[in-house]
């Protein structure tokens, strides 16, 4: 018994002293961004104009996509508060394009109808 004291006041303070000289501080601000990418996330995928040919549901996915990769680059290295000042504000403007509303503007020409009929054995040149 008094072998097993010994040896717990020994490694308990050695285990103490090493993980406060190795620990790391938490990034606060880093878990805000991801939990704030997620909820983003879930609230984009919760309409089901999500897989619609729709100018909506086109803005739902790139919002998806770029938080995701915000997400990955968190991962691999990004501090929460460079991922805030840099890419929020553009996930802020995706989502509310997403949510205005509006639709494409289609760029197609209607035929103009012709009023003539052309006469092809026509030896005349007009």
């Amino acid at each position: 018994m008094l072998k097993a004291y010994n040896f717990c006041k020994i490694i308990f303070p050695l285990i103490i002293l090493v993980s406060v000289t190795k620990g790391k501080k938490p990034d606060v601000l880093s878990e805000f961004v991801d939990n704030h990418l997620v909820v983003v996330e879930g609230k984009m995928k919760d309409s089901p104009k999500l897989w619609m040919d729709l100018k909506e549901g086109y803005s739902r996915h790139e919002t998806i996509y770029f938080s995701n990769l915000i997400m990955d680059s968190l991962d691999n290295g990004l501090s929460g508060y460079l991922a805030a000042i840099r890419h929020l504000p553009k996930v802020e403007n995706l989502r509310r394009k997403s949510f205005s509303g509006e639709t494409f503007d289609y760029l197609l020409k209607e035929k103009k109808k012709e009023n003539f009929i052309e006469n092809y054995f026509s030896t005349s040149l007009e």
